[in-house]
């Protein structure tokens, strides 16, 4: 009588290499999670991976600005780990690939208020800079959207 097929990732968790990978990635999947859960919300959402390497954590931004934020808020992430019993002396902060930043990350952008919209509107009026007065203007259309 043929057995029942056992599905696949059943078959990769018992096969010795696959299984490690399998391990480790989850293993960094925890350490995201636990990093993101001390991170402010946007932060959080620019953190898209985290790895180790001895006492020191490595984390992947999505952007070079999120990078210079990241490294800028690492003292205040390495004291709220550690009060999570992460044993953390370091953060170092990179660059994600382009592959990944599309991949993981997607940002709304918040709508421009019509108050805003306002003012800028009035700041472009009073501007003798065409070009700046025009590219004022071209903003300022955008609340709401």
């Amino acid at each position: 009588m043929p057995r029942d097929p056992r599905p696949i990732q059943n078959v990769l968790k018992h096969s010795g290499k696959v299984a490690e990978l399998l391990t480790r990635a989850a293993e960094q999947e925890a350490l995201l999670q636990r990093v993101r859960a001390v991170s402010d919300k946007q932060s959080a959402q620019a953190i898209l991976a985290a790895l180790t390497s001895g006492s020191r954590l490595i984390l992947y931004a999505a952007s070079p600005a999120w990078a210079s934020r990241l490294r800028f808020q690492s003292r205040t992430l390495l004291a709220r780990l550690a009060q999570r019993k992460e044993a953390f002396t370091k953060v170092t902060v990179r660059v994600a690939s382009a592959a990944l930043n599309q991949r993981q990350l997607r940002y709304k952008r918040a709508p421009l208020s019509r108050e805003n919209s306002q003012i800028i509107t009035s700041t472009a009026e009073s501007l003798k800079d065409r070009d700046l007065r025009a590219a004022l203007l071209r903003l300022a259309r955008h609340h709401g959207h």
